[in-house]
C-alpha cells in the first residue's frame, strides 16, 4: 500500500515505463497481460481503534496491456515516418488501444473529440522519444466519467504531423 497525503495530492498516478514492462512480459513469454484493481483509502489509524475510517471504491478497474507489436521482430528499430494507426479493438468496450509512430523526438498531443467537435479527453501531451508507441483509452472523459456509446475521433499532433481517425464505443 502506498500512503498518500490527499490534501497535497489531487491526482495520483502510477506509471510503469514501457521499456521495463515489455522485457518483463517477454521474460514470461506473454504478449498480452490483464488484471483488475480496486482503489481504497484509509485514515491509517491502528487496528486497535474501534471504527477506523476506510473507504473502498466499489468500481473495479480493468487493465489490458498488449505488447505484441513491441515484441514483434517484423518492425524496424525506429519508424521512418509519423503515423497514426487504427485503434483496436474497434468497436470497443471497455478499453481500446491506439498505436502511433514517432520517428524523432517530438511534442505529441493526442486528444479524443465527440461528434460535436468538443474535446472530451487528452491521452498524451508531452515530449515523446522516437519509437513505436501505444496508449489505451477506457472510454472516460477528462473528469473520469464514462462516456456514452457512440462515435468519437482521436487526433494526434506531433510537430507538423496531424492525423484523425474514428473509433466507436459500444456499451
Amino acid at each position: 500500500m502506498i500512503p498518500v497525503d490527499i490534501a497535497a495530492t489531487a491526482l495520483l498516478s502510477f506509471e510503469v515505463p514501457y521499456n521495463l514492462l515489455v522485457p518483463a512480459m517477454a521474460s514470461i513469454g506473454e504478449n498480452v497481460i490483464s488484471g483488475e484493481w480496486v482503489i481504497g483509502v484509509t485514515d491509517s489509524i491502528p487496528i486497535y481503534q474501534p471504527v477506523p475510517f476506510e473507504l473502498v471504491v466499489s468500481d473495479d478497474r480493468f487493465l489490458v496491456i498488449d505488447a505484441g507489436y513491441a515484441l514483434s521482430v517484423d518492425e524496424g528499430i525506429l519508424p521512418e515516418v509519423f503515423a497514426l494507426h487504427q485503434n483496436y479493438p474497434n468497436p470497443f468496450n471497455p478499453v481500446t488501444t491506439i498505436r502511433y509512430d514517432v520517428p524523432e523526438q517530438s511534442h505529441v498531443t493526442m486528444e479524443i473529440y465527440n461528434l460535436l467537435g468538443q474535446k472530451v479527453a487528452t491521452l498524451v501531451n508531452g515530449i515523446q522519444e522516437p519509437g513505436y508507441h501505444a496508449i489505451m483509452w477506457n472510454g472516460t472523459n477528462m473528469s473520469g466519467a464514462a462516456m456514452s456509446s457512440g462515435m468519437y475521433f482521436y487526433h494526434i499532433q506531433a510537430g507538423d504531423f496531424r492525423s484523425v481517425k474514428k473509433l466507436i464505443l459500444v456499451k
